[in-house]
């Protein structure tokens, strides 16, 4: 069932990515699920899943085809798909330590702060196009 939603995350992608706008649906994948229980947790990585393949994920690869100039579109996709994977392993290695060091707090204050930035700058893009 977990993977049937990574699929139907996908065709959602593709049906509402015109109607409701790539920034909104990539803002929409980063929904969080409080668990408080075994089938709150299964139930919240269902949902993580479709969300994550209805946002991120196939926004990612939709906006880079999109936005970049049809010369340099296979490149730069590249870069932007390569870079992302970077900072998913440095964030791994990384998050464990910053917790250690500054703590839960301070940490998610990063997040958000970043998460806001990097809004603003895809905003900005968007709306000049």
């Amino acid at each position: 069932m977990i993977d049937v939603l990574l699929l139907v995350g996908v065709f959602a992608a593709i049906l509402l990515a015109d109607k409701v706008g790539r920034v909104r649906l990539h803002v929409a994948g980063n929904y969080q699920w409080w668990c408080n229980s075994g089938v709150d947790l299964f139930i919240g990585f269902m949902l993580f899943n479709f969300m994550t393949n209805m946002g991120p994920n196939a926004q990612t690869y939709l906006l880079a085809g999109e936005v970049f100039p049809t010369r340099m579109r296979a490149q730069c996709a590249g870069f932007a798909a390569a870079f992302a994977k970077v900072d998913a392993v440095t964030t791994a290695y990384l998050f464990p330590v910053l917790l250690a060091d500054i703590g839960t707090t301070k940490l998610l204050y990063m997040h958000i702060a970043a998460g806001c930035a990097c809004h603003l700058v895809i905003s900005h893009r968007d709306d000049r196009s």
